[in-house]
């Protein structure tokens, strides 16, 4: 579970949100939302423990990750960011394999445990018949859902996504949100991710955090009138 106490972010003396409140439960999907520039991605940074907070504390199952070295917190979450990587000659199931490196030596070598859990993933995620191509080579859709593999053979308990259906037409939006649904379901994971698009997250999300301005934020549940009142927030 992850627990956000009292969270001030920003940068300086300068703080986009403060006295932040809310936890994620395992099996939830939780969507971000908010106009461009409102603060998203400095709110998912701070989660990820890759920015310090201003004040306030996030604890992942109980550690506080301000408080963890790099390779402790990449145990526990793991990040997708909107970078497009740029990877020439390197396969899929090497690319998916990097996520294994909190657990290997200072060498990179994987052991059986590892190459396991790189196989059952790229299964569980139906993306097998991409495995021996070259991860340059792929569709930006494709390319999506091996960053999430990566993200997966972490096997951290809290994945964090930067708007992950940018750039893709519906039906692979669709395709990474139900991917995104049944990670957390079947695998118990936390998944928070921000988007824009309203319309195709509403049905895979399960949970909404609607920032506004004047340090104003929402926490909302999925339900029948939810989809209006964002709407509505996102207007305002």
């Amino acid at each position: 579970m992850v627990s956000v106490e009292q969270l001030s972010i920003g940068y300086g003396s300068c703080a986009l949100f403060s006295s932040l409140s809310f936890q994620i439960k395992s099996g939830e999907v939780v969507a971000l939302m908010g106009s461009n520039g409102i603060g998203k991605s400095t709110l998912l940074r701070t989660l990820s423990g890759l920015q310090k907070p201003l004040s306030g504390m996030v604890k992942i199952n109980e550690s506080n990750i301000g408080l963890l070295t790099p390779t402790e917190r990449s145990r526990l979450v793991s990040v997708v960011t909107t970078e497009r990587l740029q990877l020439d000659a390197m396969s899929v199931i090497d690319f998916i394999a990097l996520g294994r490196s909190p657990y290997t030596s200072w060498t990179g070598k994987m052991g059986h445990q590892d190459l396991e859990v790189v196989t059952r993933t790229i299964g569980d995620l139906g993306i097998s018949h991409l495995s021996n191509r070259y991860y340059h080579h792929l569709s930006d859709g494709e390319k999506q859902l091996c960053n999430i593999a990566r993200a997966v053979v972490q096997q951290s308990p809290l994945i964090v996504l930067d708007e992950p259906t940018a750039f893709l037409d519906y039906k692979n939006k669709r395709a990474v949100l139900v991917v995104l649904y049944k990670l957390a379901k079947e695998q118990n994971k936390c998944i928070l991710f921000s988007t824009h698009d309203v319309e195709v997250t509403y049905r895979h999300a399960t949970k909404f955090i609607v920032l506004q301005k004047h340090n104003d934020y929402h926490l909302l549940q999925q339900s029948n009138k939810t989809f209006e009142q964002m709407i509505q927030m996102l207007l305002e």
